[in-house]
């Protein structure tokens, strides 16, 4: 296992088409929103979720041709993961930069006169290290489940499945989000738990890839 550049490059390659666009919705949509976030917001969750599955769809897709190129599985995975995260840091890391710099109160205060800002400014600062949360407990089990579909033995919808509670539990925990903010220990217990089963899904990700069959 290993990390190799040329492939890395490939997959990120395969994944501008959707990285860009996104990294401009993103921007656009923190620089512009008027409201502070609260945790009923579900438009970052949406858009989490939305960008994870188009990053799930860009790389898991690219099976027919890359697995006949020669690679070991292991190295495979592993630039799969890379690319993954060096993928979503162009998307996250200019909307969080525009949150904690002065831009987003700048452009709320002075050009449209909002008066939530410069008030809030330091209320929106722990905002997009939630978003950035979202991207690692729901990135590895969206790849979980297309790598679970590609088993040769029965039960590949176990995959979804598990996808599938994991976005529900992210979703509940958003809408609960004020009542277990209240609760320092309940914080800590949920966050647990969704890191864990996300480490469970990245673990059982990268054994599972080792037997996937590839189809053209």
């Amino acid at each position: 296992m290993r990390v190799n550049l040329t492939l890395c490059r490939w997959l990120l390659r395969r994944t501008s088409v959707v990285t860009w666009p996104a990294m401009l919705a993103a921007m656009l949509y923190v620089a512009l929103k008027p409201m502070p976030w609260n945790w009923n917001d579900a438009t970052p969750l949406l858009f989490v979720l939305v960008h994870a599955l188009a990053l799930m769809r860009l790389l898991g897709g690219a099976k027919p041709y890359l697995y006949t190129r020669g690679f070991d599985r292991d190295t495979l995975w592993l630039n799969l993961m890379l690319a993954t995260v060096i993928a979503v840091l162009p998307v996250w890391l200019p909307a969080a930069l525009i949150v904690w710099s002065p831009l987003r109160s700048i452009i709320q205060a002075d050009l449209f006169h909002n008066g939530w800002y410069p008030l809030m400014r330091p209320e929106d600062a722990i905002w997009p290290w939630l978003w950035l949360a979202g991207y690692a407990v729901l990135m590895p089990a969206v790849h979980y489940a297309w790598i679970r579909r590609a088993q040769a033995t029965r039960g590949g919808g176990g995959g979804d499945m598990l996808a599938l509670a994991q976005i529900a539990t992210v979703i509940t925990v958003c809408l609960l989000g004020r009542a277990i903010a209240r609760e320092p220990l309940l914080v800590w217990t949920v966050l647990s738990a969704l890191m864990l089963s996300a480490l469970f899904a990245l673990t059982a990700s990268w054994r599972q890839h080792r037997h996937m069959e590839v189809t053209s």
